[in-house]
């Protein structure tokens, strides 16, 4: 049974809130990114959620994160408007709170016939999610103790923040209370401790297995794309294992040159905020400096009107989501070299030649004969489109570039991610990669993230045991089963370099060939 069909209602939009509205809004502390101001009932700013906001922001919070904790610390204060009003919690109801919310949040608030008392329509949650969720309320609730132990500024927050502090003390009781588990069921409010099942794990084999894309359509899906820059995109996520967002944190001159011994680009990754980087300023001379340093000192942009997207530039993982496609999320590279010794690991160096000669294309087609200064960011991914032609090219454009492309073949049902899935698949199935190799690879920090990716094939398996067996009988193994039954990759000519053209490539003098 789907979880429409239990739940009919869940069609049905939910009522907006009337008891908060975000407003975005400029500030001359965040020129770059937009402040999500919350507004209560009454109009009024909400000083402590918009003082823990603040807070967020200063410490430098993800975007992602930042918009799941302030989620969380709204649904839970429009729970409690809509639950209780503006009636006063009695000590009871105070204390059940927070177990109220989770259970809903867990069971969702809509019921069998449709219904919904509270015109929430909460669809139920996993409870790795309302696991995630509480954390970000504690998160708020430490925020919100340390700094506002006085009476609420706001009188609209009073009721709130004294469930909080409540909260609070529930939570110090867990360190000296052997009970504490029965403490739901104290209250006359609840016959049940139903907030226990939050503990419960996900079953692993009802797990979906990851899509990967089907290793025999790859070089097929990128020689029928037209589109150069299309070309490189979808050469980083499948031979190179970059997740959909990291391609779009590449500056122009991350392409460091090519590699002598066969012709592969040489494209340097790094953390897009802190990560170092090399330039030749204006002035001339060499610089070195952080991305995000490069960026302020490099493209300040002044001479673009007052709110125009590419005015005082930043990394892109530090814009608000209301930011003209500005902001693409960063989850985060592990790197075992140094500067330009983190590069991109091919799959097959054939792909980072199809690379460079698509770059070639890119650069010639998009680049040349361009106004100085064009395009007033240094992002090495640009828009095509007529509406925004050359700024930064955004992530739904990048989902829409593998839709068309996969397409093309006659594959549905994936997404971009499939292309990386595929880059773990053929490090161990094809290429047996040792999984401490292939996260170097992945660019994991743990080898636990490179397990997910780390895919051999059962047919792989089955023939190694076969292989094995054979081989500890002293029998000669039969050259049908010693044959690679997984799907190898063919690449055409045009994806490998020339004789003459690798030897001019080692004997050059360029410093930019490695």
């Amino acid at each position: 049974m789907t979880q429409s069909s239990r739940h009919p209602a869940s069609r049905l939009p939910r009522l907006p809130s009337s008891y908060h509205e975000i407003v975005h809004v400029r500030t001359a502390q965040y020129p770059g990114r937009l402040f999500p101001l919350v507004l209560l009932e009454n109009g009024r700013p909400g000083y402590v959620i918009n003082a823990y906001l603040n807070y967020l922001m200063m410490r430098g919070e993800q975007e992602s994160t930042f918009r799941q904790k302030l989620q969380a610390v709204c649904q839970l204060y429009e729970f409690c408007r809509r639950k209780y009003g503006d009636a006063q919690l009695d000590e009871a109801e105070v204390r059940g709170l927070i177990f109220e919310f989770g259970s809903a949040k867990l069971h969702g608030t809509i019921q069998p016939d449709g219904s919904d008392s509270l015109n929430l329509y909460w669809r139920p949650v996993l409870p790795s999610t309302l696991r995630s969720i509480l954390r970000y309320i504690d998160d708020f609730d430490a925020f919100q103790v340390a700094h506002f132990r006085s009476t609420a500024l706001n009188p609209a927050e009073t009721r709130f923040q004294t469930a909080f502090q409540r909260y609070q003390d529930f939570k110090a009781r867990t360190q000296y209370d052997p009970f504490v588990h029965l403490f739901p069921s104290r209250s006359r409010e609840r016959k049940e401790a139903a907030y226990a099942v939050v503990q419960h794990k996900r079953d692993s084999q009802r797990r979906r297995p990851h899509k990967v894309f089907p290793a025999e359509f790859i070089i097929e899906m990128i020689e029928r794309t037209p589109e150069p820059r299309d070309k490189m995109l979808l050469l980083l996520m499948a031979f190179g294992g970059l997740r959909r967002s990291e391609p779009l944190h590449l500056l122009q001159h991350d392409m460091i040159g090519q590699f002598r011994d066969t012709g592969a680009a040489w494209i340097t990754l790094a953390d897009p905020v802190r990560g170092p980087t090399r330039w030749t300023g204006e002035d001339g001379r060499e610089h070195a400096a952080t991305r995000r340093e490069f960026l302020a000192h490099e493209f300040h942009n002044g001479q673009l009107p007052v709110g125009h997207p590419l005015r005082n530039l930043q990394p892109r993982c530090l814009y608000g989501r209301h930011s003209h496609g500005l902001y693409v999320g960063f989850k985060g590279m592990t790197f075992t070299g140094h500067d330009e010794n983190n590069f991109v690991h091919w799959l097959h160096e054939e792909a980072g030649v199809m690379f460079w000669k698509a770059h070639a294309d890119y650069i010639q087609q998009r680049f040349h004969n361009k106004p100085a200064h064009w395009p007033y960011h240094p992002f090495l991914f640009i828009r095509v489109d007529a509406d925004g032609f050359g700024l930064p090219l955004t992530l739904a454009a990048v989902e829409k570039i593998f839709a068309r492309a996969a397409g093309r073949v006659g594959i549905t049902g994936v997404g971009p991610h499939s292309l990386r899935h595929f880059y773990g698949y053929y490090l161990a199935s094809v290429l047996k990669m040792p999984i401490e190799q292939a996260q170097a690879c992945m660019h994991h920090a743990s080898v636990l993230s490179t397990q997910v990716y780390y895919r051999t094939d059962p047919e792989v398996i089955r023939r190694e045991i076969l292989v094995a067996a054979y081989k500890a009988t002293d029998k000669a193994v039969p050259a049908h089963i010693g044959e690679q039954t997984v799907c190898r990759l063919s690449f055409p000519a045009g994806w490998r370099l020339s004789e003459d053209e690798l030897f001019i490539l080692r004997h050059s003098r360029h410093p930019r060939k490695r």
